[in-house]
């Protein structure tokens, strides 16, 4: 499949490598949603609620509310100044209750699915 190319590219990828992404982060269980949000789970032994997104950037374009997001799953995380970063690149956080539109000093965690050890051309 190569890099994908759209939202619905990444849920594919989520399905097809199920296994491996479950090995290799702390994302244990997820449901696909037609609604409000994309997807709940558990990630890192806690319920989240999961947007699906082609790049982290992508987050903030498409307006989501930060303090109804605790997971987004992305191919690339491109905006790790804006607050959100890799498992590899930080600690678990908190999420703050600030509504700045800015993001600066919110806590999202991000699964970066290029990070993850997966042969992702087949």
């Amino acid at each position: 499949m190569g890099r994908p190319h759209s939202e619905l590219d990444i849920v594919f990828l989520i399905g097809r490598h199920w296994d491996e992404i479950t090995s290799e982060t702390p994302l244990e269980e997820i449901e696909f949603h037609d609604g409000h949000f994309d997807a709940t789970g558990i990630f890192d032994g806690r319920e989240v609620m999961i947007e699906v997104e082609q790049e982290g950037s992508d987050f903030f374009q498409h307006g989501h509310n930060h303090n109804e997001c605790d997971l987004v799953i992305c191919w690339k995380n491109n905006r790790t100044s804006q607050g959100i970063g890799s498992m590899e690149s930080r600690e678990w956080q908190s999420r703050s209750n600030d509504p700045d539109p800015a993001f600066e000093d919110i806590c999202i965690d991000v699964l970066e699915l290029s990070e993850v050890e997966v042969y992702w051309s087949d």
